[in-house]
């Protein structure tokens, strides 16, 4: 009888509403009820809205471009309310969301208020999310000019969007965004786009898909900045890219102020880092704390230009005291003083990157270690070298070719005492060769290397000589073609398609030389 009660409740009960949802225009329309197209709240009233939205509410941002305020206050922010879903790129009479179409109508959230020809007086933030306890979602909108000049504004980072959490969970996806020319004046700064900073006990996930970076600035992370204090975090980023951003450490991405904890993960897939430029270390990326991992990325044309006459390393990747691991990933025309495309710091911990089947090509050092620069240093306020953290990297299935540096083309390692830093490296094509387990020192006849094609001729010898048995052996290459189980793979990113449609689009470079 019972079962037949509940059965009559849920035919009967009413269905759960569906999200409320607030339509928005720049100027409004009708009586800003935003209510409806017909009825749109100005983008003068979103600011105040946002702050006061229910959880599950959705903004829908008709294209043209909205400031935080009309004043000078560049403490004023798009603060989001927890639980609500922000949501642009609509011509203003759309009545779903997937009646949006891509690529047109943009919706920006800018920080250029004051004067429109000067940046001096710009948002400190443009958008900010704090302590959020049901999930954020920012959809399809350009996030622009936010400014901070110094650390001493009292601003840690997240000139575009700063993300803080100190409560127990803290959920934000950010999706089809577009983060340009957010700028904090280096210093001790975190992430000039985004900021993620979790404290105490808090967890915070953050899921960035479909984005496009450029033009960001930070001392640590131009792009992206990460960092925890007795808080921990999970972070994927998927399918974006990172072109044109600049920082004193990571050009593009920073983990550096993340505590070590296995439970602070960061996963990097699918993305493209191009042309990032770091003063110091990571032209592309600094790693620090937690467990990293990067899956089918593409780093092309990074570098690391020192501004102080100091040695600069780690033209794409700086690892420090961490051992993230690179599964199918391009390093192509990156450079640095030490380490072309990756420089690897052990400190008051080992640092132990792990590369398989990846592809490095036409990166160049001006002092050694064209792709790969290890170094040792001692505890802090400890005097010995037998305190040194060990520096390994294990390369495996992966092909080294055309790279340039005076000393050691491929693998660059200091000594300090009785210490020296190592690499294993099996079943890889190395150009000058270098001892290991099936390796060797052929060309690997690359479709058309002079242009940036490093896919692999039919009659390739890397070809289907990498070891299955590597450990967490990718299950696709970096074009997506899918690996089958049990069969034979192929040295670096790339896999041998025979089918013309299969084939990805070719990967194009910029040959560079030693010196620039």
């Amino acid at each position: 009888m019972r079962y037949l009660l509940l059965l009559c409740y849920l035919l009967v009960a009413p269905a759960s509403p569906p999200p409320p949802v607030v339509y928005v225009t720049p100027f409004g329309s009708g009586d800003e009820s935003g209510t409806s197209w017909k009825n749109a709240l100005s983008g003068l009233r979103l600011t105040s809205t946002l702050i006061n939205a229910r959880p599950g509410t959705q903004f829908w941002l008709a294209e043209g471009t909205y400031h935080p305020t009309v004043t000078n206050d560049r403490n004023a922010s798009f603060i989001l309310a927890s639980g609500v879903q922000l949501y642009g790129g609509f011509a203003g009479t759309e009545t779903t969301l997937s009646g949006r179409v891509p690529g047109t109508h943009e919706t920006i959230l800018s920080g250029n208020i004051g004067d429109e020809t000067s940046s001096t007086d710009n948002s400190f933030h443009v958008v900010q999310i704090i302590d959020n306890q049901q999930p954020i979602l920012l959809d399809n909108l350009t996030i622009r000019d936010g400014r901070i000049q110094s650390y001493d504004d009292g601003n840690f980072g997240g000139a575009g969007l700063s993300i803080e959490a100190t409560l127990s969970l803290s959920t934000v996806q950010l999706s089809r965004c577009r983060f340009i020319d957010n700028k904090i004046h280096r210093g001790l700064t975190v992430g000039g786009a985004v900021s993620l900073l979790t404290e105490t006990n808090a967890r915070s996930t953050l899921t960035i898909r479909d984005c496009y970076f450029s033009g960001n600035e930070a001392g640590y992370g131009g792009a992206i900045g990460l960092s925890t204090q007795g808080g921990t975090f999970n972070t994927v980023i998927t399918n974006s890219t990172f072109d044109q951003n600049t920082g004193k450490e990571g050009g593009a991405v920073s983990s550096r102020f993340v505590e070590h904890s296995p439970d602070n993960l960061l996963s990097i897939s699918k993305c493209t880092f191009s042309r990032n430029v770091a003063e110091a270390t990571g032209g592309g990326i600094t790693t620090g704390g937690g467990v990293e991992k990067l899956e089918a990325c593409t780093f092309i044309g990074n570098k690391v230009v020192s501004t102080t006459g100091a040695s600069s390393g780690g033209g794409a990747v700086f690892c420090f005291n961490n051992s993230p691991t690179f599964q199918n990933c391009l390093f192509a025309s990156n450079r640095a003083d030490e380490g072309g495309a990756i420089q690897s710091l052990s400190d008051e911990r080992p640092s132990a990157p792990t590369f398989i089947n990846c592809t490095f090509a036409d990166n160049s050092a001006s002092v050694g270690g064209g792709v790969m620069n290890a170094r040792l240093s001692r505890h802090e306020f400890q005097s010995t070298a037998h305190q040194v953290s060990p520096t390994k990297a294990f390369f495996i299935n992966c092909i080294s070719w055309g790279n340039l540096a005076p000393d050691a083309p491929f693998f660059k390692a200091q000594t300090l005492g009785d210490k020296q830093a190592d690499a294993t490296v099996t079943h890889s094509i190395i150009e000058g060769d270098f001892p290991g387990e099936g390796n060797r020192a052929v060309d690997p006849l690359f479709v058309d290397a002079t242009s940036g094609d490093y896919r692999l001729r039919p009659d390739s010898p890397a070809l289907f000589k990498g070891s299955v048995r590597a450990f967490d052996l990718p299950a696709s290459d970096l074009a997506g073609y899918v690996r089958q189980p049990g069969q034979p793979v192929s040295l670096g990113a790339f896999e041998y398609v025979t089918t013309v449609s299969s084939l990805a689009a070719p990967i194009t470079v910029q040959r560079r030389s030693l010196v620039e």
